[in-house]
């Protein structure tokens, strides 16, 4: 359905095996399994605190994919789902979220929309957005990047992968918090009176930097345009 995606069903052929081959199929399973049972938090190296709180928003409209996402973010992080962006919005007002995945076709809200919507907003702007959509093509990666996406994950992609982004960005945004805390303890006089406002990009100043990237893509043929 233009506009709001596909579903497709894959039917695969199976057989019936003997008592012996389904003994030596499960032990094989759970020797493959148990090394990744006695390491908890740790994928290819990378060790990561189950104990963080850090809360994860997952948006995405088809049941199978919101519950892989999270079955892949529990064991590590505080996951919330929401079945498109009007309903995230909704989880945003009550949660404090330092992270959102969101799918792009979605029906009442879209991904994109929702991503307008935080980036445009002086509350949500700081939260960090990774997209995720079976959409490879550069025109919509294009238009995410252009809106403010912190990240770009196309389906189908690997566990591991998603895992390290959530990772990185979550990182980057507790590093970021911190600068912005240590910079103001240490110039305390100079940020007397406004120390309790957030520091984000203001509306005026944000409007400013649309228009000028619209201007800029409204020109990129243009090769006497400077």
């Amino acid at each position: 359905v233009p506009g709001e995606g596909s579903a497709f069903t894959v039917k695969i052929p199976y057989h019936l095996v003997g008592a012996a081959d389904s003994i030596a199929a499960e032990k094989q399973q759970t020797e493959v399994i148990k090394p990744a049972e006695e390491q908890p938090g740790r994928m290819n190296g990378l060790s990561i605190d189950a104990g963080s709180g850090a809360k994860v928003l997952i948006v995405e409209d088809h049941p199978d994919m919101q519950q892989f996402v999270k079955s892949l973010l529990s064991p590590h992080y505080s996951t919330l789902v929401a079945n498109n962006g009007r309903e995230a919005l909704q989880v945003l007002q009550s949660e404090q979220v330092e992270l959102v995945i969101s799918d792009v076709m979605m029906p009442e809200m879209d991904g994109y929309a929702l991503l307008q919507e935080l980036k445009g907003s002086d509350e949500y702007r700081g939260i960090p957005v990774i997209m995720l959509t079976a959409l490879g093509d550069e025109q919509h990666k294009l238009q995410a990047l252009t809106t403010g996406v912190d990240d770009y994950l196309t389906k189908p992609f690997s566990p591991d992968e998603l895992l390290a982004r959530v990772h990185n960005l979550l990182e980057h945004r507790e590093a970021r918090k911190q600068y912005m805390l240590d910079s103001k303890e240490e110039n305390a006089t100079e940020y007397e009176g406004i120390a309790e406002k957030p520091h984000v990009i203001s509306k005026t100043d944000l409007a400013l930097i649309n228009l000028i990237e619209k201007t800029i893509l409204e020109n990129l043929e243009n090769e006497d345009f400077n």
